[in-house]
């Protein structure tokens, strides 16, 4: 059976009025997503022979989370474009004391916790990816 448009037309506007109506109603349920529950601060530049070392298992442990609850963040420290870049960011996601008390040091990763942006942690150049990956799990577990 073949619908013209005006027919699929009326069948779509049904269907999001059930929809909807079924969302008010708490039948249908909309899933959220995971919500974000810390930050792991990579402090890098690109003349920084330690994160150099760290590049590897960093971007390993990066490759182990698909989900929302942890936001990977660099601050480049690697010339002036990239420092003022990341001081914009760190303002942008309430950062600026985590930007402030490590402007300039490279070569490590930090933990922060997204709600009270308090360091939890840190990731170093000496670490596995597994390492790193338990790590930042261990920092995503609620207190």
């Amino acid at each position: 059976m073949l619908l013209n448009w005006l027919e699929m037309k009326r069948l779509f506007i049904v269907l999001a009025v059930v929809i909807f109506a079924g969302i008010l109603s708490g039948a249908v349920t909309v899933k959220k997503s995971t919500e974000t529950k810390i930050y792991v601060v990579n402090l890098y530049a690109d003349w920084c022979p330690v994160c150099k070392k760290m590049e590897i298992p960093y971007n390993e442990a990066i490759s182990a989370f698909k989900n929302d609850e942890v936001v990977f963040i660099t601050f480049d420290f690697s010339n002036d474009d990239t420092i003022l870049k990341s001081e914009e960011l760190a303002e942008e996601l309430g950062l600026t004391k985590i930007y402030k008390d490590n402007y300039r040091k490279t070569g490590y990763a930090l933990i922060v916790d997204k709600n009270n942006k308090q360091r939890r942690g840190k990731l170093v150049h000496t670490m596995s990816a597994d390492e790193m990956v338990k790590k930042i799990q261990g920092n995503c577990i609620e207190e």
